[in-house]
């Protein structure tokens, strides 16, 4: 779990700007911003998706994702990422981080990056300790716990864009930290290195079959139909 105190994204989460999310108003970022929690204590999230009567529920029950703050033409959303986030069940998330995460990007993006919008990545640890453990089969369902998440900003057209899943340079992010345990790999340790080999040539193969504005997801193959999250 992240420490209650943000101070920007640590390796291996990363932070990126793209103009793609739009032309972001400062001020209304900022009022978004101030509609989310400060607390440092952890709360409970679960993944909308997983309550098939979903529509019926009170929504002051649980804390849902994707989860959104918005004035204006600002939005602020929170999402899950990797193939199983819709499965989430219980995860604990400190909204002082989030809250720091949403600041960080409105500094670095809007603020001091030409007033454009952008996101970063929490635990994305999950996935990669998962893909780069030569025992991991890239093709067999993701366990729940591979899951990461996202803090965006965007105007109203690019809300809810899943870009932890759906940005290309998610991929290219994965796809360096598999590669770099393949020229690490000494080729006597036969099954780890033709795992990394492959793997990172999979990844690579799907990175680039990715398009900003595409449901086409990094742990999808380059040949398989975009996904419908």
């Amino acid at each position: 779990m992240a420490a209650a105190v943000y101070g920007g994204p640590t390796p291996p989460d990363f932070w990126f700007c793209d103009d793609y999310y739009g032309q972001l108003p400062l001020a209304a970022c900022q009022v978004a911003l101030n509609e989310m929690s400060s607390a440092t204590d952890p709360v409970i999230f679960e993944s909308l998706w997983k309550h098939a009567n979903w529509q019926n529920t009170t929504f002051d029950e649980f804390k849902w994702l994707p989860e959104s703050w918005h004035s204006d033409n600002c939005y602020i959303t929170l999402e899950g990422g990797g193939p199983t986030w819709r499965s989430l069940d219980n995860f604990p998330i400190v909204p002082s981080v989030i809250r720091g995460m949403a600041s960080y990007i409105i500094d670095t993006c809007v603020r001091d990056g030409g007033g454009i919008g952008g996101y970063a990545t929490l635990e994305l640890s999950n996935t990669i300790s998962y893909i780069t453990n030569p025992q991991t089969n890239l093709n067999s369902p993701f366990p729940p716990t591979t899951t990461f998440f996202t803090i965006a900003l965007t105007d109203q057209q690019h809300f809810y864009h899943s870009p932890g899943n759906f940005h290309p340079y998610s991929g290219s992010v994965l796809t360096q930290y598999i590669f770099s345990q393949w020229l690490n790999t000494p080729e006597s340790d036969e099954k780890a290195y033709r795992y990394f080999a492959a793997s990172s040539q999979q990844l690579s193969r799907s990175t680039l079959a990715m398009a900003r504005g595409e449901k086409k997801a990094w742990y999808q193959s380059a040949g398989e139909d975009a996904d419908e999250d």
